[in-house]
């Protein structure tokens, strides 16, 4: 059993990945995820800082319920050299405790953990050697399913 998504995240990592189709997901409606496309790294920043802005200011959801993820570690991302992102800083450190903060792992920091939002950004061209940050069905379907309510998708191509 999926335990952790709604149905619609749970059948958007099936779709897009093809795995998980075995795992039956709880009866939880919720909004289907979105999905943005960019080919220029700031407009992708643009996008998640607007989603951010978005989350937190005009639907009033808190800083600590939002998690942005991403194949590659902070500093090879497309947010490397932007310390704020519609008002917030991310930490790739710890816990989010600051006011205006907003968590940033790798898929792989965060297997085995879940947010309320997560807000996926997938660096396609992302210049990193390491194997556990190129994009897979398997990261990507680890990164879809560590959202509880909300999933944004963000692919940089």
């Amino acid at each position: 059993h999926n335990l952790r998504n709604t149905q619609e995240i749970h059948d958007y990592a099936v779709k897009m990945t093809g795995l998980g189709a075995t795992a039956h997901s709880m009866d939880i409606r919720g909004f289907p995820p979105e999905q943005a496309e960019f080919t220029v790294r700031e407009e992708a920043r643009r996008h998640v800082s607007g989603l951010l802005h978005e989350l937190v200011r005009v639907n009033g959801l808190k800083e600590k319920d939002i998690t942005v993820l991403c194949n590659v570690p902070i500093w090879a991302s497309v947010f490397g050299a932007f310390p704020e992102h519609g008002g917030f800083s991310l930490n790739p450190e710890g816990a989010s405790t600051r006011r205006n903060e907003i968590v940033f792992r790798t898929v792989n920091q965060f297997k085995g953990l879940e947010s309320d939002v997560v807000v996926c950004v997938l660096d396609h061209g992302a210049r990193i050697e390491e194997a556990h940050h190129r994009i897979s069905l398997e990261l990507m379907y680890i990164a879809f399913t560590r959202a509880k309510y909300l999933l944004y998708v963000v692919n940089v191509r």
